[in-house]
């Protein structure tokens, strides 16, 4: 039986009494554990009994949720905690008290108090590497938060040009869609008076004779005869129709660069970048891995592939799927979405699943992969860094305080938009709406 000395973790004030705390509590838990001065029993946390408080820790489960013994390995179902002082507290199974061996979780040694053998306390050691891997996780957040704000200062100007571009390039494209629908009519016009000639002469008396004489009907004699003429007004009208089709053809090319460039200009600011738009450093980035067999690239927002040292040709391992990360605010605070992303498709797996890659995405000075594995079969994972991620606390403190602004204004716009009859997209102004449009 182990006795009540070792047992004894510290010892707290009651009514002005000093009491005995039971070893391998937390602080925050240990009001739980502490007597009054007329009551000396325990009741167990799950309420399922109550037993004398010289009980607790006696190295003998009585409760069903262990919680009468925090301090032993009685329990099979009790946590111990260490108080870990100067690093970070820590939970361990109750199976792992004293039982020989020096637990890395418990720095300070307390989950083997009894004598058995003697732990180290190394947890000041312990806490200067986490002060100094925050030295320098913090050195890396403050050169990508540099990166990135001087991204964004690019970036803002290069939107604000977007936008008046595309105030230039709506009423052209509105304007060349008229020209063109207009040559479209008159188009239709001409090849439609075409079949009609057509059609009259195929079936008029000169045509006949020349469609049997051509094809044996009649007899010819060997004397070549000049062939019967296509009438002027038929060749006139094939020409006509001709050379409206070119005209409207050049007036579509024109009409189609247009609005593709529009479209594209419009695409590029409805991109997901990210909470502020600072995922943008990864636009046209390729970023490379290399081991001692293949080479992994991966282009953000398009592709991903690899590369054998012997191969010339890349094999697909997926295009790009969007960030996955889960949003959760609602439990945590935290909103994960950008931390994750993906390519999907990729080239098929010989008897296995389409080749695809999961990114993790954190916070660093440049754009890296810093790992990149093949956990499962043709399902590769990687690790980037990236000063898209980097946030300062002022960062967050905003992004969080204007969420519901944000929410505001989103409702203004699409207010905005109703009024103005557009829909923010342009496709119903600026589309190929008409079948000609598909030509």
């Amino acid at each position: 039986m182990i006795t009540a000395q070792l047992l004894l973790l510290c010892c707290v004030l009651v009514a002005g009494q000093s009491v005995a705390i039971p070893r391998g509590l937390s602080k925050e838990a240990a009001h739980r554990y502490t007597p009054t001065i007329n009551e000396s029993s325990f009741t167990c946390l799950d309420g399922s009994r109550t037993i004398p408080f010289d009980a607790v820790n006696d190295d003998f489960c009585d409760c069903a949720d262990g919680s009468d013994e925090p301090g032993t390995s009685a329990c099979p179902n009790s946590r111990f905690h260490c108080q870990n002082e100067h690093y970070i507290a820590a939970d361990i199974p109750s199976s792992r008290v004293n039982d020989g061996v020096c637990d890395y979780e418990c720095c300070d040694g307390s989950d083997e108090y009894d004598g058995t053998i003697e732990c180290i306390d190394f947890c000041f050691e312990m806490a200067e590497q986490e002060n100094e891997s925050m030295s320098v996780a913090q050195k890396a957040t403050e050169e990508g938060l540099t990166v990135k704000r001087e991204y964004l200062a690019k970036k803002k100007a290069e939107d604000a040009q977007r936008l008046l571009d595309i105030a230039a390039l709506e009423p052209e494209v509105a304007h060349l869609k008229k020209i063109m629908d207009g040559y479209w009519e008159i188009t239709n016009q001409l090849e439609e008076k075409e079949r009609a000639i057509k059609s009259e002469y195929e079936n008029s008396p000169a045509s006949e004779k020349t469609a049997s004489a051509e094809s044996g009907e009649i007899e010819t004699s060997d004397t070549p005869e000049e062939p019967i003429p296509v009438p002027p007004e038929v060749l006139a009208a094939k020409k006509a129709a001709q050379d409206a089709r070119a005209v409207y053809n050049t007036h579509f090319n024109a009409y189609s660069a247009k609005y593709t460039q529009l479209e594209t200009i419009q695409n590029s600011l409805k991109m997901d970048l990210g909470f502020d738009g600072g995922l943008g450093v990864l636009l046209n980035q390729c970023l490379e891995h290399h081991t001692h067999e293949y080479t992994y690239k991966l282009c953000f927002f398009d592709t991903a592939s690899q590369k054998g040292k012997d191969q010339f040709l890349e094999t697909s391992l997926g295009t790009w799927n969007g960030f996955t990360g889960k949003d959760l605010t609602g439990f945590s605070g935290k909103n994960l979405k950008y931390t994750e992303g993906g390519f999907i498709n990729g080239l098929g797996c010989w008897q296995g699943p389409q080749r695809s890659v999961r990114v993790s995405f954190e916070c660093g000075a440049k754009n890296e992969i810093v790992s990149f594995s093949e956990p499962n079969k043709c399902e590769y994972a990687a690790r980037v860094t990236t000063p898209g991620l980097c946030e300062s606390d002022e960062d967050v403190a905003n992004r969080w305080s204007h969420k519901a602004a944000g929410e505001d204004a989103k409702e203004v716009s699409q207010d905005h938009v109703k009024e103005h009859g557009r829909d923010g997209t342009h496709e119903s102004a600026f589309g190929f709406e008409n079948e000609h449009d598909e030509l």
